[in-house]
Order: structure tokens, then C-alpha cells, then sequence
């Protein structure tokens, strides 16, 4: 893959004269070509300022507010403008004087903290796709279903920065609903679903996914949270399509490890990949992923690292051929009595054990003894007897990774790209026990 120097409004440009009559956009019932795409994004009014805001879409939003935006960011994007996504008046302060390859504003997730604003370059969305379009082996054939808001750094590159980049399409579905998710596929022949394991998850669960034809499925991520192996291949088998593996992050403008399609399942399932061309990665001793390159993005606000590591606060090792293993979350590590315990591997063994579980996430709660206990929040509220738990737990795992609490709910808490918000079920714990 050799890296780039453009913007991504040259894309566009690219595209249309490669093909201007090929279908750029599908919604509602309406085909947009890039002709067109190119005459509409010629058509918003932007402000005199350099920052344009664009509002983010929630689950129930008509697909016509995702079309828009996306019109709105590619407007932006061919007159030299910063695309915010969020509301105007989000905190944007700290931006640097230099801002002549600037192509976006985006913010963090918060599920763990308060969410940071992050500023990318053109540069990096522009090879980082071209890095997504590798593993997946796009090309102008193919259909990108937007399962995932284009807000999220994910979407934004695997999705929309992609498709552009080969001369691909995007389908938009009515809502993100699974119902919808399922009817665009089937009426679009999508052949590209990227998704989050939350979204996976919800599509699995529908006792009518056999009606569906989804066989015009190809390939596809998962990225964005944890998942069990067994999880993953049972995506790539009910769904039918080969399913690649990504592990990335706002700051990393998205994914920055692959694997090629045609990698064994075991790989697959079981392994992040590999850290993309052209950058750096290591493992720290601490077990903490970090990585250099043209990929890295700066945090507003924030000093940039001054030897131009991101930390990415995921832990993880690397395998004999490469291949990364994550175990965790350096923010999520709970310390209880002094002995560190990574909560996706509790979530893991949680979700094997008992397979009715559809979500869980382990969370660290203050305790005046050890420091901080388990609390194992997990959906839905039947899932199984909390003693059952406790027994099974005892025959898998050390005793002091026994969660001393657990609460039921009938779902998580998530944010709008369906990442669980840790933050809030901490919160939640504090409020009842107070």
C-alpha cells in the first residue's frame, strides 16, 4: 500500500470521473450517482468559518438526516472546511495554529470517561481507508451498509472515506434498527457490513433472521468493543460471510490492525490482526498496545506525545506470527486487594458459560476492605440464577475474580454506536447504595 498526499474531496473527484453514472448513494428508495453526489455537495451553504457542525443522528433518525450529513461533511470536505461532528457550540477549544491538512473533528466514546475531542488530517482518513479497503478488498462492486452512525470514527473511514475511495456505494437504512439493518441488505444486496458486537448481537437475537437473503454478503469488521471467539464465529457463520477482525480508536483515526480475508478462522476469531503498513506498534511491559505513524491524530487540548507514541490504553501480547491478543482496557483493570483483574476476561468466560447472556460488562466498585469489588452487570434479567453463576464461575476461574455483586437488567446502558457505558453503571451502583 503506498500512502497518499490528498484530500478526500479529491476522492470524489476521482470517482466521478472514473464512473459519474455508478450508484454513489441508495435511500428511501432513491439512487444517487456520483454525478449527482458531486453537484449536491456543491450546493450547501457553509459558514464563513472554518469549523462546520454536523449534527449527529440518533437510532430512530430518518435515513434522508443521514444522507444529509453525509453531503454536508463531503461539502466540507471540497471547500477546505473542519467537519465537526456534534452540536454546535461542542467543546473544540485547543485547535492549532496549522490546520491546513485538518479534515475532521470527532469525539471519544466516553464509555469510561468523559469524551475527548480529537482532530484528523485528510492524510490519515485517506490512507487509513485505503488501509480498510485492503483487508476488506473492496473495489467498485461492492455495497457498504451503514450500520453505524457516521459520527463514529469506524463509520466514517470503514464505511463512507472507503466506499469513496474504490467508487463503491453506500446504503443508508431507514433507521439502525436490526429490522431495517436486515431489509436493506436483502433489498440493496449489500455486500460490506461493518458493525460494533453490540449491533451484531441484536441482528443474531431476531428469531426471523432465516428470513432474510442475506447472501449477497461478502465481508466485513467487528470492532469497537470486546467479543468472545466463539461470538465471532458464530457472525461469520449465521451471516455467511468471511468477518475480519479490526482493533483501533478515535485518536487512531479507526482501525490500525488487519487481517487479510483469506486468514484462517482460528486467526480470525481469535487474534486482532496485525498492525497496518507504514506504522509502528509495540507492546509496552506493561502489556499497553501503543503505535506511531501517519495514522495518529491529535487529542485537542492535549500535548501531542513527544516521542509520537499513542498509547492506546488497550493491553494485549503478540502471538509468534504477529498476531495481536487483547485482554482488556488499561482504565478498566480493577485492583482488589492488589491483584490487577482484566474485566474482559471475566466478560468472556461469562458470556461462554452461559450462553442466554447477551450483555455483560464487569465494573470495579469502591469497598472500604479491598480497595474496589467486582459488580458483574449482565442482560437480560433471566439470564441465569445468580448462584448458578457463582458455582460455575468457581470451577473456571481464581476465587478473588468472583464478582461479590451482580445486578440484572434487561440491557446496558450504550451510547448512540452501541459501546456499553461503564461510567453509568458505576454511577448506577453508587446511587443505590448511597
Amino acid at each position: 500500500m503506498s500512502l497518499r498526499n490528498v484530500i478526500i474531496g479529491q476522492l470524489l473527484s476521482e470517482a466521478v470521473a472514473r464512473a459519474p453514472d455508478s450508484v454513489a448513494m441508495r435511500y428511501l428508495g432513491r439512487t444517487v450517482t456520483y454525478a449527482e453526489l458531486d453537484r449536491m455537495t456543491d450546493a450547501p451553504e457553509l459558514p464563513q468559518e472554518r469549523l462546520v457542525f454536523i449534527p449527529t443522528t440518533s437510532t430512530e433518525r430518518p435515513a434522508h438526516e443521514v444522507a444529509q450529513s453525509v453531503i454536508l461533511y463531503l461539502a466540507a470536505m471540497k471547500r477546505g472546511k473542519i467537519a465537526v461532528f456534534g452540536a454546535r457550540g461542542a467543546s473544540v477549544s485547543g485547535l492549532p495554529n496549522d490546520l491546513s491538512d485538518s479534515e475532521a473533528i470527532l469525539f471519544t466514546s466516553g464509555t469510561t470517561g468523559e469524551p475527548k475531542a480529537v482532530l484528523s488530517t485528510h492524510f490519515a482518513r485517506v490512507n487509513s481507508a485505503a488501509a480498510h479497503v485492503k483487508a476488506l478488498d473492496a473495489s467498485s462492486d461492492d455495497r457498504f451498509l451503514m450500520a453505524i452512525p457516521l459520527h463514529h470514527c469506524f463509520s466514517l473511514t470503514a464505511n463512507l472515506v472507503s466506499a469513496l475511495s474504490v467508487g463503491a456505494s453506500l446504503s443508508i437504512p431507514d433507521d439502525r434498527h436490526t429490522r431495517q439493518l436486515l431489509e436493506c441488505i436483502e433489498r440493496d444486496h449489500c455486500t460490506i457490513f461493518n458493525a460494533v458486537p453490540t449491533v451484531f448481537s441484536s441482528v443474531l437475537a431476531r428469531s426471523d433472521l432465516a428470513s432474510y437473503d442475506l447472501s449477497s454478503l461478502r465481508t466485513g469488521f467487528i470492532g469497537g468493543a470486546a467479543y468472545t471467539p466463539e461470538f465471532f464465529r458464530e457472525v461469520d457463520k449465521r451471516l455467511g460471510f468471511t468477518l475480519i477482525p479490526g482493533l483501533g480508536q478515535t485518536e487512531g483515526t479507526a482501525a490500525y490492525t488487519f487481517l487479510p480475508p483469506n486468514s484462517p478462522l482460528s486467526q480470525r476469531s481469535e487474534t486482532a490482526g496485525r498492525f497496518m503498513e507504514h506504522i509502528e506498534g509495540k507492546i509496552e511491559s506493561n502489556g499497553e498496545i501503543c503505535i506511531r505513524g501517519f495514522c495518529v491524530c491529535q487529542v485537542l487540548g492535549e500535548p501531542p506525545p513527544p516521542d509520537g507514541w499513542l498509547h492506546t490504553g488497550d493491553l494485549g501480547y503478540l502471538d509468534p506470527d504477529g498476531c495481536i491478543h487483547t485482554v482488556g482496557r488499561l482504565d478498566d483493570i480493577i485492583i482488589r486487594g492488589g491483584e490487577n483483574i482484566a474485566p474482559a476476561e471475566l466478560e468472556r468466560l461469562i458470556r461462554s458459560l452461559f450462553p442466554s447472556v447477551t450483555e455483560v460488562a464487569v465494573v470495579g466498585v469502591p469497598d472500604v476492605h479491598f480497595g474496589e469489588e467486582l459488580l458483574a452487570c449482565i442482560a437480560p434479567i433471566d439470564a441465569m440464577p445468580e448462584s448458578e453463576l457463582r458455582a460455575q464461575l468457581a470451577r473456571h476461574t481464581a476465587r478473588f475474580k468472583i464478582p461479590r455483586y451482580v445486578r440484572f437488567y434487561e440491557q446496558l446502558p450504550k451510547n448512540s454506536t452501541g459501546k456499553i457505558l461503564r461510567r453509568e453503571l458505576i454511577k448506577d451502583a453508587k446511587q443505590r447504595d448511597a
